[in-house]
């Protein structure tokens, strides 16, 4: 028969039991997440690949070009320019060195591991699905336009970030959703607005990017996890 010292000893110990497998179960849970979501890409991209047409890309173009004004052109000119891979090339060491000297090395790498992994993705994917850019990329951009490169990386960057920042408590929820999902959608209906990228482009992009960010999100909780952190 347990004495009531025992019991108070196993108590503790009991509930940090369940926390830890509470824990492990959210590293599973977002990875399985970002697998769905490598899934739903991948059947975008093969679509793409054998050349299957795409209505809806038409249409959206169609009235897109339909309702663009000058002072659209230039916003979203600034946005797209803001979401650039170069862009993001200064941002990425910037906000590493931030998170590093105030929450450590293994979070600033895990940060770091999302956008350096959609840059290389990015790369190799359009070198499989070469796709032909809408007109009005013409004589602006030349590199195949499978998938949203844009969009690939402000997703994977953004969505880690503000989940990374709202797990250590830097920033609260409400303004990490609203950045995490609107800055990302801001940068694709941009790419689209210009005319330089197909609206698939843009989803397949985001989908890709945000199975990134959900893979870094597990690493970062079964880091979290093996640490004992609540």
């Amino acid at each position: 028969m347990l004495t009531p010292a025992d019991r108070l000893t196993r108590a503790p110990r009991a509930l940090l039991t369940r926390w830890r497998r509470l824990l492990a179960t959210h590293w599973v849970a977002l990875l399985t997440a970002s697998l769905c979501f490598a899934l739903v890409f991948s059947k975008v991209a093969k679509e793409v690949l054998e050349g299957q047409p795409n209505e809806l890309d038409a249409r959206i173009r169609a009235w897109v070009l339909a309702h663009r004004t000058g002072f659209g052109n230039h916003f979203f000119g600034g946005l797209t320019l803001l979401g650039s891979t170069v862009a993001t090339l200064i941002l990425v060491p910037a906000i590493a060195f931030y998170l590093w000297r105030r929450k450590g090395h293994v979070i600033a790498a895990v940060f770091t591991s999302a956008p350096a992994a959609a840059i290389v993705l990015l790369l190799g994917i359009r070198e499989l699905v070469a796709r032909q850019r809408p007109a009005g990329a013409a004589g602006i951009v030349t590199n195949p336009s499978f998938p949203g490169g844009h969009m690939i990386v402000a997703t994977s960057l953004w969505v880690t970030l503000m989940y990374l920042l709202w797990r250590e408590r830097l920033l609260p929820l409400l303004p990490a959703l609203v950045i995490a999902a609107g800055w990302p959608l801001l940068v694709g209906i941009s790419r689209v607005y210009l005319d330089v990228h197909w609206t698939s482009d843009v989803v397949a992009g985001w989908l890709l990017g945000l199975s990134l960010a959900l893979a870094a999100a597990a690493v970062y909780e079964r880091w979290r996890a093996k640490e004992g952190r609540r």
